[in-house]
Parts: structure tokens; sequence; C-alpha cells
């Protein structure tokens, strides 16, 4: 039975000079899991939105959306809210009730119910969910992956038959996202539910899709069952979970390829000569002087807990720092004392020699912030009149020139006419950062800076980072994303209960943690020591010997 049809769907936001989606052939079968990937700015939320109508965008749309066999416009409001759930990528900005039972009611009470079915539904939907234990909290005190499995329970509390979930997990740390994604496929197995979901990150449900279709330009490049398309020259390399990954970067076609990290494991014994742990030395994380210096620091926000407790940390002068940890664990807080945008209770912080507790403008001089949401930093309705406020106009022609250098540096040239909340979520990160580097600071803190980009967008980010450093910046990234930590950081810490618990090298660093690890590492454990990228990983299978007898099984 078919739950949704896209047929010759062409879509143009308002003053557009291109399609946005471009002659869209889709068909989703009930009960199936379909994975929708591509590049940043493919037109993967736009498809999403336009199934659910309250959501649409604003602009100029031709062919025909049928959902449930009726055309989508024949939908009743109920229908519509009842049958189609919608999780988006900000945890935030679904949210609209103070508490947690509120929030799980409000669709049901929306759709008219009786109070005794309300309670019956939520209560039944906070266990399923685990969330339970949550159900009289304030929802401004949950943590971040708290917050998107609200959202998921709310979603599905009205027992829709289609769910619709666009990047979901690109603001959840590696457990968090693992947890999460783990009960929609549940809801997908268990419970038949028909799911489209759009990711970057897919390796916890490339391998599980019943089908990957692939958006590129606005048009429909992949729709292929995900072996099928693992293969296909003509997907993006970066929608592949890192098992594929190292099996294309070796070149191999003897076999299927391998999805998950058990198949690339099998696959490694099955074709090459690695029978015990191979050591892999790694040099020792570089010593400067600290151009950031926390002692003993101690924050909390009112009538709260300790957030920052008994702090120690240094970051060395042109050194990257990769600080990971769960949602709610004081990353972005941490940032925010070091930038003197809170001040800490106890404790000294140093910004390259100068105490920022007692003078705080000496902080704001000397860094700045990308925070979480780039959106907090647009004022103007342009990125070109954004980027300016930021830059020094006494010299309106030198200030065009940095302006238009850093957004070269950026790649977002054609953007500068563009009204920054028009622009996919990794062009908003670009557009904050370019508002920022023509401030010319001497420290960059970066709170999550690859949220919502592809592969491609994230490899930009990561050379642009290093770019930076060669220019003589400090570092500081906040991220959930264990790759992009692997691969620019000069050295990654772990912050846990308020302070830091583990502090090394990329290698080291994640090669000493089993969970909050990279798949790569998961993959070479056993095979090679300091070993947590993909390319890591291929260059030591490149210089093992292969087997003979391939005995082709992943």
């Amino acid at each position: 039975m078919e739950t949704l049809a896209f047929e010759g769907v062409s879509f143009k936001y308002p003053d557009s000079d291109r399609y946005a989606l471009e002659n869209i052939d889709l068909r989703v079968n009930s009960g199936e899991l379909v994975l929708l990937c591509g590049r940043s700015g493919s037109g993967k939320s736009t498809l999403l939105r336009l199934i659910k109508r309250e959501l649409s965008p604003f602009g100029e749309l031709s062919g025909s959306i049928t959902v449930f066999g009726k055309s989508r416009e024949q939908l009743s409001v109920r229908e519509s809210v009842s049958k189609i759930g919608f999780v988006m990528q900000s945890c935030e900005n679904q949210i609209v009730t103070e508490s947690v039972w509120r929030e799980l009611a409000f669709g049901l009470e929306s759709l008219g119910l009786q109070s005794g079915e309300i309670r019956r539904k939520t209560a039944e939907t906070a266990m399923s969910f685990g969330i339970d234990k949550l159900y009289r909290r304030k929802t401004a005190t949950l943590s971040g992956g708290e917050k998107q499995l609200l959202n998921l329970a709310c979603a599905t509390v009205c027992e829709p038959s289609l769910l619709l979930l666009d990047e979901p997990t690109s603001q959840l740390d590696p457990i968090s996202a693992r947890e999460f994604l783990s009960h929609v496929l549940d809801l997908n197995r268990e419970l038949g539910l028909t799911v489209i979901i759009s990711e970057h990150r897919t390796d916890g449900i490339f391998p599980y899709a019943d089908r990957v279709v692939e958006l590129d330009g606005g048009r429909i490049s992949v729709n292929a069952a995900p072996r099928d398309a693992a293969v296909s020259n003509e997907l993006f390399f970066g929608a592949l979970p890192s098992a594929a990954k190292v099996y294309r970067m070796l070149g191999e076609k003897r076999s299927q390829p391998p999805l998950t990290v058990t198949e690339c494991r099998r696959f490694i014994a099955n074709n090459y000569m690695v029978k015990a742990a191979v050591s892999q030395e790694t040099a020792p994380p570089r010593s400067t002087a600290p151009a950031i210096r926390l002692k003993g620091v101690r924050f909390r926000y009112e009538n709260g807990k300790d957030i920052l407790n008994d702090l120690d940390l240094d970051v060395g002068e042109n050194e990257i720092l990769a600080v990971l940890g769960g949602n709610g664990a004081g990353k972005s807080t941490l940032l925010k004392v070091i930038a003197g945008v809170e001040k800490p209770l106890y404790g000294k912080v140093e910004v390259l020699g100068r105490n920022t507790v007692k003078r705080k403008n000496e902080a704001r001089s000397l860094v700045s912030m990308l925070p979480q949401d780039p959106r907090m930093l647009f004022l103007s309705s342009s990125v070109r009149g954004d980027i300016m406020q930021s830059a020094d106009t006494a010299d309106k022609e030198n200030a065009e020139k940095e302006l238009m250098r850093v957004c070269s540096k950026l790649g977002i040239e054609h953007l500068l006419d563009r009204h920054p909340y028009d622009l996919s979520g990794g062009e908003q990160q670009k557009a904050a950062l370019a508002k920022l580097l023509v401030r010319k600071p001497r420290i960059l803190l970066l709170d999550e800076p690859t949220k919502g980009m592809d592969y491609d967008a994230k490899l930009s980010t990561i050379a642009l980072v290093k770019e930076l450093r060669g220019e003589g910046l400090t570092m500081i990234l906040v991220t959930h994303d264990a790759e992009c930590a692997a691969l620019c950081a000069d050295r990654c810490a772990l912050l846990f209960d308020g302070s830091i618990v583990s502090n090394d090298t990329p290698e080291r660093f994640f090669s000493s943690l089993s969970h909050y690890t990279t798949a790569a590492a998961h993959i070479s454990r056993g095979f090679f020591e300091n070993t947590v990228t993909a390319r890591q990983l291929v260059s030591r299978l490149e210089s093992s010997e292969k087997r003979e007898v391939n005995t082709d099984k992943t």
C-alpha cells in the first residue's frame, strides 16, 4: 500500500532564480524506512516540509503530492496533525510548553481527546520512550538528548502513520544519537510506522534503511537499496557509513560492501593478514605556552547545580582543542566563560595572560565565539549587511576587500545577497563564521561548527580551521562529531561532571574510549592500535598483506 507519492514535483522559493526541487518522482510504500541524503542545500528539508502542509514553505509549487491516497490539499487539518509526525533538526524549536507532561498532551488536546484518554496515551508513550521519570520535569531543564527524545515521543503520541525526521541527531552526542535512532528503528520495525529520515551522520541508519534516496541539486540522483546505493558511482561519498567508506577507499570490488562495523571487521579478517593488534606510534601533544588557562573554575546558573566544578584546562597558543561530552555536560557554558559572556563563581580565567574574570572586556576584544545556533548573530536582512556590521567600516574600501577575502575563503560569495534565515543550516554556519572572522580575533571558539553540514562541507570546514591555525589563531571546538575532532584537533578533551576527565591526542583519546569514539576506531580495534579515522585505517590496510584466498563474505 502506498503512503506517499511525488509526481513531477518542482518547487522554487520566492525571488530565487533556481528550483530547490525539480521534477521529483518518488513513491514510498507503507512500512518503509527511507533514508534521505545529499549535500547541504540539496533540497532535503524542503521535500520533507512539503509533505506536511502546515510546515510547507512559501513559494512556487507544481506537480502533485499524494499522501494516504489523497492530494495533500484534500487532507483535513485533523488528518495532517494526527497522521503525519514531524521531528525538526533543532530540539529547541519544537518545544512549546513548560513541562514534559504538557508537551506530550499538547497534540492530543488539540485533537479534542478526553482527559482520560490523554492521560492513558501520554503515560504509555512516556514509558515506551523511557522518559517516564522526566514526566513532571520542566522542559527547560532537559538536556539536548532528552529534548529530542521528547520531540520524538510528541510526534508519535497521536499514533501517526507517517513519521518525518529532518536531521534529528545533528545536535546529539553519539550515545544520545544511538538511543534516538534505536527508538526510530523500533517504531518502524515493531509498529510498522512509515519513516522518512534525512541524515548526514548515516552510520546508525544507513544499514537498516529499506531504501536510500539521494537529492543532488534538487533532483533525485539515487533511489536504491542500501547495498546497491553503496556501490553506485552516483551516490555522494559522504552519505556512506564509515564501513562502506573504508571499502570504497580501498578500491575493493570483490564482495558486497560492508555497511556495519561488524561487517567491516569481518571483511578485514577475511581479506587481510592482520592477526594481532599492530602498534602505531603517535606523537605526544604539542607543547606551547598557554593562550587560555582555566584554574579551579566553578560555575552554576541561578538556583542550579554546578555546571563546571573545579575545572582546570590549558590551551596552547596556535593549538586546536576539541572538547567533547554528553548533551548538558557544560561544553557551551565552558566557551561562554572563556569568552567572558558568563562569569564564574570561583577560579581564574586567563586569555593571552590577561585575567578576564576581572576585566571582561579584555576577553571580548580578543575572543570571538560562534554559538551553537548561528542565527543568534544575524541582525541584517542580507548576509552582506550582517558581515559588514562586524567589519571596520572606517575604511569602506578595505572593509569590502576583507569581506570578499573572508567570503571567498568560506566559499559563500554567492550567498551575500540572500537573507541569512533563507540559508541551509550549513550555509548559516559559514555566514556566521564570516561575520566573526572579519573582526580578526586572536582566539576563536566554535560551538558545533559542523552541525548541519554534509561530508564535503565538513571537510572544507576542517581544512579552514587548520588554515586559520596556520594564520596564528588558537581555537577551541565544542563538538558531538567524533570524526571531525579526530580529523582536525591537536588535542581532544572529555568534559564530564563539570571537569575534564580525559585529555590527549586524537589517536590516544579515541582509542581509549569504548562508546564515545569514532566508527573507524571500533572497526580497527584488535587490528591496529591508535587508528581512529577511515583514512588511517585504509592506509594501514594498504600496507598489510592481502590473503590469497578471498572468502568473499561480509
